[in-house]
């Protein structure tokens, strides 16, 4: 079982490590940490063991693998993050050094005392 347990493990974090998008990021938690995924079946199989310290080695292994794909699935989420953000501010950056055209002579602005005209 511990076999599985570093198998599954190990795969997680090669595909975490080949993952080119958050999408591809967020598919490999569910498969891997999600509610069917693959170290949580394992969990559910922890009961069938023979005895309490087979239970005990495979419970630790089973944390701390657990325990080492989210902290690498976070670390690379973050990544992906930063990028798509800074790929969004430059599509979304404004350049203040335009100049701008102040309003020709038919453009004024009506002073406030002015009356209105009905037309």
């Amino acid at each position: 079982m511990i076999d599985q347990i570093h198998t599954v493990r190990d795969g997680a974090l090669q595909r975490l490590a080949a993952a080119t998008s958050s999408d591809d990021v967020r598919a490999v938690e569910l498969e891997v940490l999600g509610k069917k995924g693959a170290l949580t079946d394992l969990k559910a199989g922890l009961g069938k063991l023979a005895t309490i310290e087979e239970k005990k080695e495979a419970g630790r292994a089973l944390n701390d693998a657990a325990t080492q794909v989210a902290e690498a699935l976070q670390l690379r989420l973050g990544e992906f993050r930063r990028a798509e953000r800074a790929v969004q501010l430059e599509a979304e950056r404004v350049d203040l050094t335009e100049m701008m055209r102040r309003p020709g002579r038919g453009l004024s602005l009506i002073h406030i005392s002015e009356p209105t005209r009905p037309y």
